[in-house]
């Protein structure tokens, strides 16, 4: 069996140039219940930290316990299914609130995690599965009657219908949209990737997504590593 990793062990890493907001912002609550269970059982972790297995996270065993989760303002979370950072994993951006980590196939399944700090400004993110890609690879979402900081979306991903996404209903929202440096967008104008598609390179921000000519808006989209 092998111990969590503590922050200020080598497991964890920081970066030296990141400003110390930033580092208090690094941080995630885990709860074991969904809805961030009042009453129930959670915890608050500090990063930026590496815990290749989640037995004794804070002298307690989160293996497979993880069902909802707060991500702090400067903070990048990833789960992974396995111990040791392997097998599937899911990246959580900056400021997100999972309620239902069901939503996305990954119930009661983390095995291991990592907290990394971002220096970057903020964002209302949702979740989405991912591998190891490039910084970049990202799409910023802006809503019709929504925040007024956009919705970021990490990828590589496949979101084919925007009804619950992250638990927000996208449909027939998004006003606007940029893709990251090293990302390349395709949007649909139906669900699962129907209907008539639009591809968005990397860098390139669209002010009005009536101009693609879908009738009912974006419906589906595919984020794709442009490297």
């Amino acid at each position: 069996m092998v111990g969590a990793v503590d922050a200020s062990a080598t497991g964890a890493r920081q970066e030296a140039n990141a400003p110390p907001d930033a580092m208090a912002g690094c941080w995630v609550e885990v709860f074991q219940t969904e809805g961030f269970g009042q009453g129930g059982v959670h915890t608050k972790v500090q990063g930026p930290a590496s815990f290749p297995t989640l037995e004794k996270l804070n002298d307690s065993n989160w293996r497979n316990h993880i069902n909802s989760i707060i991500v702090g303002p400067d903070a990048q979370v990833i789960l992974y299914e396995d111990d040791h950072f392997r097998g599937d994993k899911l990246v959580i951006g900056p400021g997100q609130r999972v309620s239902s980590l069901e939503e996305y196939d990954f119930e009661n399944s983390a095995q291991s995690m990592e907290i990394n700090v971002v220096n970057r400004r903020p964002v209302t993110g949702v979740v989405v599965p991912a591998a190891a890609t490039p910084a970049g690879t990202w799409v910023d979402l802006t809503l019709r009657d929504g925040p007024v900081t956009p919705v970021r979306v990490y990828g590589p991903a496949e979101v084919r219908e925007l009804s619950s996404v992250g638990g927000r209903d996208l449909r027939n929202r998004i006003v606007r949209l940029e893709a990251g440096p090293d990302a390349r967008v395709v949007v649909f104008g139906e669900s699962n990737f129907g209907g008539r598609s639009v591809t968005v390179g990397p860098g390139q921000r669209v002010e009005d997504v009536t101009t693609f000519g879908l009738p009912g808006g974006v419906e589906s989209f595919k984020i794709v590593s442009a490297r």
